[in-house]
C-alpha cells in the first residue's frame, strides 16, 4: 500500500505541474452596429429554457429596444418588437415583478429623463399581436 501511494506522489505532481489548457471564445455579433447598445441583460423570457437577450439601445438617442431569442446553440434571432416609440433606455434589468412566473423587462432612461418603466411579458404568446404592456414606475 505505501509502494502504491508512494507511486502516486510524483504522477500528482506532474499532473499538477502542466498548465491549465487555454480556454478561447468566438465573438458573436449581435446586430451590425453596438454603439448604440448601452444594456445587454440576459434570461429565459420566452419560456423555453433557452437564454435570450435584451438589448437597452438608447445610449446616444432615441431608439426602439431590442429582444433576441436564443436557440441554445449560440445563434439569436430578433424576437417580439416592444411596442413602444423610440427612447434614451440606458439600462435594463430582467425580473418577474408580477409573481406570474415568467421575465418582465424593466428600462431607465439616460440623463436627459428621469423615467423608469417595465414591460410585462405576455408569455406564453410571442406574436405581434400580442403587445407587452408598459407600466411607468
Amino acid at each position: 500500500m505505501k509502494t502504491f501511494a508512494l507511486c502516486l506522489v510524483p504522477l500528482i505532481a506532474a499532473l499538477a505541474a502542466q498548465p491549465a489548457p487555454v480556454r478561447r471564445f468566438q465573438a458573436v455579433p449581435l446586430e451590425t452596429v453596438s454603439e448604440t447598445t448601452a444594456n445587454a441583460s440576459i434570461g429565459d423570457v420566452n419560456g423555453d429554457g433557452i437564454p435570450d437577450i435584451v438589448l437597452a439601445k438608447g445610449r446616444h438617442w432615441p431608439l426602439k429596444d431590442v429582444i433576441l431569442l436564443g436557440d441554445g446553440k449560440g445563434h439569436f434571432r430578433p424576437g417580439p418588437g416592444l411596442p413602444n416609440e423610440a427612447d434614451r433606455s440606458y439600462t435594463g434589468a430582467l425580473a418577474d415583478l408580477d409573481g406570474d412566473g415568467d421575465l418582465d423587462i424593466v428600462f431607465g432612461c439616460d440623463w436627459q429623463s428621469d423615467e423608469v418603466w417595465w414591460w410585462e411579458n405576455p408569455y406564453p404568446k410571442f406574436e405581434p399581436v400580442v403587445p407587452w404592456k408598459r407600466h411607468l414606475i
